[in-house]
């Protein structure tokens, strides 16, 4: 891969809504049940990070 490209991940629409949606609430001062479902729902499938790191621009 050429250096400074980007991988490009493909992740369903419906995922990045909700990644979205977490991030936005994460984003709010979230009490310690709403980080550890945040957590819970990140570790639940690989795909979820993906989302995260993409809308974040970290990929």
């Amino acid at each position: 891969m050429p250096c400074g490209r980007r991988r490009t991940v493909s992740v369903a629409p419906a995922v990045l809504r909700q990644a979205a949606e977490w991030l936005v609430r994460m984003d709010d001062e979230p009490d310690a049940a709403a980080q550890d479902a945040f957590r819970a729902w990140l570790n639940s499938d690989p795909a979820h990070v993906q989302a995260v790191q993409a809308l974040q621009g970290s990929l």
